[in-house]
């Protein structure tokens, strides 16, 4: 995921992350892994917005901010 996440990020285009799976892993291990992929968008190199989308309304959100190039 790295290699992709770092290419999208270079290429400066919009990504959509899915983190799928999540009952087969542990609460903690989640956080950390969700906590660390925030860190990684919101870094200077690449200055996302991380937007956690639960329900349609919220992806319905989320791709009406892709146009604002963040």
């Amino acid at each position: 995921m790295r290699e992709q996440l770092g290419v999208a990020l270079y290429q400066q285009i919009p990504i959509f992350v899915v983190v799928t799976k999540i009952d087969c892993c542990r609460p903690a291990v989640l956080e950390k892994n969700i906590t660390h992929l925030e860190h990684v968008l919101k870094s200077p190199g690449s200055k996302k917005i991380p937007l956690m989308v639960r329900d349609e309304s919220d992806a319905v959100d989320a791709a009406s901010k892709m146009s604002d190039d963040r």
